[in-house]
């Protein structure tokens, strides 16, 4: 049902209805509404409030938070700037040193995870931050690295370590859910 629908349920329906937008929001963090999945950070602010006017009687539950509150124990939830989640791995398929290349934000978008030794997961985006080459994983280096003007990024921080680049990569913002590996955001 979504819930931008007006309909009339029984109060068992009603209980069902709030039962899973419970589940949903403690499980995977997120609510559908009307299609749209919004992401939920971790602390919100919720408003219970009973009305009674014109003879009608009404029960809000508002949930409210501002931009800022938005930073999760495991990254950004997604803004009107980056509003998609996608899903890149289970963690039955990441090891340490496991690198999987990956689309995001857009599929027109390079990004890649790294699965470091301790098994901390990284993702950047691979737009070089010097002329927006395109930076890939060297085996032998164990680092990113911008072939077409030599700089190096280190892959716990995603910060330059050699060559002209000034800034660090674009970092990813990684989520896990019930064993998969998502991406939710990008650090601005």
């Amino acid at each position: 049902m979504s819930l931008e629908d007006k309909k009339i349920i029984d109060r068992k329906a009603a209980g069902r209805l709030l039962e899973t937008l419970g589940k949903d929001i403690i499980e995977k963090g997120t609510v559908e509404l009307s299609g749209i999945q919004v992401a939920l950070p971790e602390i919100i602010e919720v408003e219970l409030e009973y009305k009674e006017k014109h003879g009608r009687k009404k029960l809000e539950i508002e949930f409210k938070w501002n931009h800022e509150s938005t930073r999760t124990t495991s990254g950004f939830i997604p803004t009107e700037e980056t509003p998609h989640v996608i899903k890149i791995a289970t963690i039955d398929e990441l090891s340490p040193g496991k690198v999987i290349d990956f689309a995001y934000p857009t599929n027109m978008d390079s990004a890649i995870l790294i699965v470091l030794p301790d098994r901390e997961l990284r993702a950047y985006s691979t737009v070089c931050p010097h002329k927006g080459k395109c930076v890939a994983w060297d085996d032998q280096l164990q680092k990113l690295h911008c072939p077409a003007h030599g700089a190096v990024f280190d892959p716990e921080s995603g910060e330059k370590l050699e060559g002209p680049a000034d800034k660090s990569l674009t970092k990813i913002h990684l989520q896990i859910r019930e064993n998969q590996v998502f991406a939710i955001g990008i650090a601005r």
